[in-house]
């Protein structure tokens, strides 16, 4: 579509040479060929332009080059075979802009709107056989599978075939629109559309009104058709006169014929226009040309202004209709089924087309989804089903008694009387609490056990009585992967002596007792919880080994988010690089998050220990320098100014704070200062590692590990490193996965054995594309968040698998050079022969995507990371984009982002992505004996149980014994050092009774 403009002249030149190219062969299929190649020319050529002007001016890769800048190059050189004159002006490309400007005028295409405003399309249009596309990359592909889909069940029913022209083909079987308006499509409410609230009088309210449609018959009617407004306003007349006129104008059209037309005169005083259009609509056996007289008067008054006197009685009905359509005097709008739109949309009779057609199309789907015939039903009864199905799916509103009673009486006898409960004998303690609520659940959904215990909660704690509809889904794959339950409490709860017992339970019963099953615990995104008591391995639950009736987990809530964007305000851009500080006030210093300012929607997370009052503030140094607090924008919308150019004031609450804003200002002078220069930060730094170091004292260890077994892995890796290294070492560990009992002994675990540690956390950022799988979101921690969870202040740390021992000093790791890289991982060792079957690296993907670059394809188990040069080059930022980005793609084998990740973006210019370099470090850093032959071994300074691809099965215990001879008395040591702490922990609780029975997870 090309309309005067930009660069028009330019763009009628193309479009007359394609047009030329097509119409001038005598085969039209070569003429057409001819022409598209010519488009395809065109498409390098801006594709060599915009690399040419990447280079040129040295832009970032997110740069999006615009039309205008390749325009003029295509120009230049699209017609150098042909006469422009000739080419402009052909007489083809004439007749094609007047189609053009039709169509775009239809879809109220404005050109010259900002392509960034939501309410208006932009150049350029995409769409396939008249369905709009957004993103032509992600959704040609599923549009294209879809109307070939289509098509081909149109032709094997017969209702197509060969000789059907290819538009009637297109159009069989849809509900089509003819003009386009964003605002009227996403606009709208449906507000409870219980008639009973508004009294008597809108209980009739329906059955007073008087309807103009252009069918006699009632037969087949879906849509109630509303015209609310004050007519004796200017405003209230224009609204009628379009939706009168368009009824008029699409009388033969099925949208017109499938609506009862209604005026609802709001004012206090009748209408004289309203009169009439009872009058022609009740008295008339030909409605359509009694209304015309009436049409073009209102059209006069449009035009004058000059609105005729009210009548002198008063409208019965004003107040009905305006509790009925939640109006006020003042407003007017269309009703199409229950939806009020604003009558300011609608500026001409096209939009009240597309408005009644896009309601047209949902009654039929809620129609097809429910198996309802077209015509049995009445159009009120539909208007009110409409309503509320409408209501479900797009604003979760409210469902009222009176129309509840109406679907749950039309689904039970159209769909087949599926199974309706009510609670009629309430255990509430709330006698008659008025609370009614209607439940339509898939009894074999994902959701159903939440959805059911949430009613319990409703009915119990509050009174309500729960009509719950059950309606199985045939073919459903939304089955539920486990047990689970909504521990959720409505009010109170008392014991035996009065006083309020706080913590929430519940009890799963009758559960599988030969299969290991896993507790685990969904809070709410604001909730940051771990495990607080549990006598077993909650990861390997086998009920038949469990000694008693009752497994006891308990959970404890250990943080508050604070979530959010970070933005300079004067830029409009995330604050990138920016360091935050929140601590409570007043200040504590045990109570203090601290957190680095993403790329990635400028996110930032804090935790605030407790509910209450708290200071956000910029940290010391440059982010101080640079940046002054404007104002902080919490989850409810609150707005909070700063209390200094340095600090605002937050309060913390249960719901945490998700969603917030934080505005900041540049300081005067700063205007232009960079936060982050990533493009400057790539080259070699100019530091050396051991000057950067030079007065460290300690060697930083970072590990995760998840259920009893893992954790006594990680004391032996623990163990086995520090009898290795020659400097004190810090270990910091992944809380969110520990046991309570290793986080209990762990204290006096690291005072016995001289080593300190820290716990460390981040929650999966609401921007990125969300996982649920555990094992997937503990390997996030080693790759997505490696720039976050540390402090900015520590400059280098070592991964360990919990599984591997250290037969090495780790300072010599620790301090060793990477060339600039920002982590350093080991290769894949390849001396065992008899695993050469099982190194899928070298095949398939891996083969093409780095083999043939020479690369090598690198372990996780144990990496270096260098967090300053990290952080230097953006690198945790273009990580995280380059997963959501690969995320939504098929065919990438990301099983294991946090080995697949580092070694995948290693190779240069993938998708468009920065390069994040990585280091190969020795071999003999990680020794496997799946990978490697035991020649290797002697030299090796890690050993890790690494998994086994050939099938055999060994308990990985004994795999450990009979690799590492050591293993079993650094696994003795920790057994001992374990039982000590747990006795010494006892004791001083004061929780050691007689004959009690102490857990451990080694035993």
């Amino acid at each position: 579509v090309l309309l005067e403009g930009k660069d028009y002249m330019r763009s009628r030149m193309v479009l007359s040479a394609f047009y030329f190219m097509k119409n001038r062969e005598k085969d039209p299929a070569q003429g057409t060929a001819n022409a598209l190649e010519y488009i395809q020319q065109l498409a390098r050529l801006a594709d060599f332009k915009f690399k040419q002007l990447q280079d040129a001016k040295k832009l970032p890769f997110t740069y999006d080059v615009k039309w205008a800048d390749v325009s003029m190059a295509m120009y230049e050189t699209a017609f150098k075979r042909f006469d422009n004159e000739t080419i402009k002006n052909y007489q083809g490309v004439r007749d094609a802009l007047k189609v053009s400007r039709k169509w775009a005028a239809n879809v109220g295409l404005d050109i010259h709107a900002d392509e960034n405003k939501p309410d208006s399309l932009s150049l350029p249009i995409k769409a396939i056989n008249g369905a709009l596309l957004g993103d032509l990359e992600k959704e040609l592909g599923n549009a294209i599978v879809n109307e070939q889909v289509r098509v081909i069940k149109l032709a094997a029913s017969g209702e197509i075939n060969d000789d059907t022209p290819s538009l009637e083909a297109y159009t069989k079987g849809l509900h089509w629109i003819t003009t386009f308006n964003p605002a009227i499509l996403k606009a709208g409410t449906r507000p409870d559309w219980s008639l009973s609230r508004s009294g008597d009088d809108a209980a009739d309210l329906m059955n007073e009104l008087k309807y103009f449609n252009p069918e006699v018959s009632s037969a087949g009617l879906r849509m109630l058709f509303w015209v609310v407004g004050d007519l004796n306003t200017l405003e209230g007349i224009r609204t009628a006169y379009l939706a009168i006129r368009w009824s008029l104008e699409k009388s033969k059209k099925e949208s017109a014929r499938r609506c009862r037309l209604a005026l609802l005169h709001s004012g206090t005083y009748n209408s004289k226009i309203a009169s009439r259009f009872e009058e022609i609509v009740s008295g008339s056996n030909d409605a359509s040309k009694a209304l015309l007289p009436l049409v073009q008067e209102m059209k006069v008054v449009m035009e004058s202004g000059e609105v005729p006197p009210a009548l002198d009685e008063l409208n019965p009905l004003a107040s009905a209709i305006r509790a009925v359509s939640s109006l006020s005097v003042d407003d007017s709008a269309l009703l199409i089924n229950g939806r009020i739109i604003p009558s300011d949309l609608f500026k001409a009779t096209r939009d009240v087309e597309l408005a009644v057609a896009s309601e047209l199309a949902v009654s039929h789907s809620i129609l097809e989804s429910a198996n309802i015939p077209a015509d049995s039903i009445d159009s009120q009864d539909f208007w009110k089903i409409a309503s509320v199905v409408s209501t479900l799916s797009r604003t979760c509103g409210q469902v009222s008694p009176a129309v509840a009673g109406i679907e749950s009486k039309v689904l039970a006898e159209q769909v087949g009387n599926p199974l309706i409960l009510t609670s009629q004998d309430n255990t509430s303690v709330i006698p008659d609490s008025g609370l009614s609520v209607l439940s339509l659940v898939d009894p074999a959904s994902g959701a159903a056990p939440l959805v059911l215990s949430m009613l319990q909660v409703l009915r119990d704690d509050l009174g309500a009585t729960i009509k719950l509809i059950l309606l199985p889904r045939l073919g459903s794959t939304d089955a539920p992967q486990g047990y689970s339950e909504l521990v959720l409490s409505g009010r109170p709860k008392f014991d035996e002596n009065g006083i309020v017992s706080y913590g929430a339970t519940t009890v799963f019963r009758n559960l599988p007792q030969d299969r290991v099953l896993t507790v685990s615990v969904t809070p709410p995104r604001a909730w940051l919880v771990s495990e607080a008591y549990a006598a077993i391995d909650t990861d390997n639950i086998l009920l038949q080994n469990v000694s008693g009736d009752v497994v006891h987990v308990e959970y404890k809530l250990d943080a508050l988010l604070v979530e959010g964007s970070c933005v300079d305000a004067p830029k409009g851009l995330s604050a990138v690089g920016v360091q935050l500080e929140m601590a409570r006030s007043p200040p504590n210093d045990a109570a203090k998050s601290t957190a680095t300012v993403m790329q990635n929607e400028g996110h930032f997370q804090l935790k605030a220990t407790t509910p209450g009052k708290y200071i956000i503030s910029l940290s010391e140094g440059k982010s101080r320098e640079v940046f002054a607090v404007d104002n902080f924008i919490d989850g409810r919308r609150r707005t909070m100014p700063g209390l200094s150019e340095d600090s605002v004031a937050v309060f913390v609450d249960l719901s945490g704070s998700l969603r917030s804003f934080l505005h900041l200002k540049r300081k005067p002078g700063q205007e232009d200062a960079l936060m982050m220069d990533y493009k400057a930060k790539r080259k070699a730094p100019k530091t050396s590692v051991a000057e950067r170091l030079a007065g460290e004292d300690r060697v930083h260890v970072f590990s995760v590990a998840s259920g009893r077994e893992d954790e006594r892995f990680m004391k032996v890796m623990m163990l086995s490193a520090l009898k290795k290294t020659s400097k004190r070492i810090k270990f910091w560990l992944v809380e969110r996965y520990m046991s309570a009992n290793f986080k209990m002994m762990l204290p006096l675990f690291a005072e016995e054995h001289g080593f300190d540690f820290e716990l460390i956390s981040y929650r999966w950022p609401s921007w990125l594309h969300e996982q649920n799988n555990k094992y997937m979101t503990m390997q996030a921690h080693k790759v997505l968040f490696l720039d976050t969870i540390f402090p900015r202040n520590l400059s280098r740390v070592i991964f360990i698998g919990h599984d591997q021992v250290v037969r090495s000093d780790l300072t010599e790791l620790y301090e060793l050079e990477m060339k600039g890289a920002p982590y350093g991982y080991v290769p894949f060792c390849e001396s065992r022969a008899e695993a050469e079957p099982y190194r899928y690296w070298k095949v398939l993907f891996w083969q093409k995507h780095l083999m043939s670059r020479r690369m090598k394809y690198h372990s996780a188990a144990l990496f270096l990371l260098d967090i300053d040069r990290f952080h230097d080059i953006g690198a945790g930022d273009t990580l995280r984009a380059l997963f959501d980005h690969l995320v939504k793609e098929k065919g990438r084998p990301m099983n294991n982002i946090d080995q697949d990740m580092p070694n995948f973006i290693q190779s240069p210019g993938d998708k468009g992505f920065p390069t994040v370099p990585m280091y190969s470090l020795p071999e003999e850093w990680l020794w496997c004996d799946f990978w490697c032959n035991d020649k290797s071994k002697a030299k090796a300074k890690t050993i890790g149980i690494c998994p086994k691809f050939d099938g055999t099965d060994e308990p990985k215990i004994e795999r450990a014994k009979r690799i590492v001879p050591e293993w079993s008395q650094l696994d003795d040591e920790a057994t001992a050092s374990t039982k000590k702490a747990y006795l010494e922990l006892m004791s001083g609780m004061g929780a050691a009774s007689e004959g009690a029975k102490i857990e451990h997870d080694e035993l």
